[in-house]
Formats: structure tokens, sequence, C-alpha cells
């Protein structure tokens, strides 16, 4: 029977980090290779902690301690797609020989959250895909990307989306999360669900605590 492979393979990972606090842990900064989970739910639209880590520089400033901003640019790395749900996808010249990859981005995203009293959580977010050179216009943390993109003439992917969450002490946790990358709304904002050229996303759900062992819970989501 034939060996499936007949070469030995090593591999390396590594997740740097190096981290620091000041003023009293208000404003956190971050620069590494790790997880990042942005949002409330499983495989949330921002930022999922079930996506590979990439390297960047995120920074978190908590304004007061119900006002926190959330700001990171990084490199989302080198790789390429064959398939896509089985079906082959455009990137299908891949060769390993090749001195370079099909894909190969930036991403800076941002992320406002406000607590409304002691149990509810809004968040607005935004975030740019954009082929990786020198861009002045993404790395500054205070700036707008739909406005910068529109003046760079529309060659990145734009993401935005609003969420939400809700805590009944010791009974449930309720959350929902709206995203688009294409939005046109003429008239009635009621029809920008069904709008053909608008692509969105939906999300909500709820985690249930369970009276058993310290961190054991029911998650219900959707997703659409």
């Amino acid at each position: 029977r034939d060996i499936p492979s007949d070469s030995f393979y090593t591999s390396l990972t590594l997740t740097p980090e190096l981290s620091a606090s000041f003023f009293d842990q208000a404003l956190h900064l971050r620069w590494g290779s790790i997880k990042r989970d942005w949002g409330h739910g499983i495989q949330n639209f921002m930022i999922s902690k079930n996506a590979r880590s990439f390297d960047g520089i995120d920074i978190q400033v908590d304004f007061t301690p119900w006002l926190r901003y959330a700001v990171i640019n990084g490199s989302l790395g080198k790789f390429s797609l064959n398939e896509l749900d089985d079906k082959p996808f455009f990137s299908d010249d891949f060769q390993w020989d090749k001195p370079y990859y099909r894909f190969d981005n930036n991403i800076s995203a941002h992320r406002v959250e406000l607590d409304v009293g002691k149990h509810f959580t809004f968040g607005i977010y935004e975030a740019a895909i954009w082929q990786k050179r020198f861009e002045l216009s993404y790395l500054n943390p205070l700036t707008i990307y739909m406005f910068q993109q529109n003046n760079l003439g529309d060659i990145d992917n734009m993401l935005a989306g609003i969420d939400g969450s809700l805590t009944i002490s010791n009974i449930a946790r309720f959350y929902g999360s709206l995203a688009t990358t294409e939005m046109n709304v003429i008239g009635n904002p009621i029809t920008m669900l069904k709008a053909p050229r608008n692509i969105l996303a939906l999300q909500a759900g709820v985690v249930i605590p369970l009276p058993v062992g310290t961190f054991s819970s029911l998650t219900f989501q959707w997703t659409y």
C-alpha cells in the first residue's frame, strides 16, 4: 500500500506578544500574533476568535467605566484558496513553487462600546481589508474608513455594523449583531433588508448559564 506521505515534515508556530497597560489600566497596548475576539457571538462578524491569529498592534482606551474605544492595524498574512466549499476558487492557479501567494492583505478596524446602565452594551464598528501597501489613511486611529476608502477610489473592502448585548443576571445573556459590506438605502429604510445589491449579515443568540460545574452554559445562535 502506498504511504500517504513519503517525506518527513516539521512545523513551527510562534505567537509572541508584547503588551502594556498605562494610567491605571485605562490604556492597553498589545502587539503580537494572537487570537482576537471582537464581538458578542460565536464566529461573530467583526473579528472572530475562531479565525486564525494574525499579527497586529491594537490599542484599547477606557475613557470612562462605561465608554471604550479599540483600534487595530495588522497583517492578515499570505494565503491562497484552491477550493471554497468544494468548488473551484479564482485563486486555483496557485503553485507551491511560486515565491508569492494570491492574497496578502492588511486589516484596520475600530470599535466603540457603550454600556447603558449595568446590563446593556451597545457597540458600533468598522473595518477595512486593504491590499498591502503604505497607506496613512487607514493607519490613523481616528479616521473613518468609509470616507477614506471613497477618497482612495473604492479599491478596498469595507465592513461596518452594530451589535448589542443584554445581560440578565443569573438568567441569560441576549445578543444581536448586524453587519454590511454594501448598503443602498433609498426611501423607506426597511428596503435595505431586501434591496438586491445590499450585502447584509444578521446574528442573534442567547447564552444561558447552567447549574453544572463552574463555567457551564447553553448557547443558541442564529446567523443569516
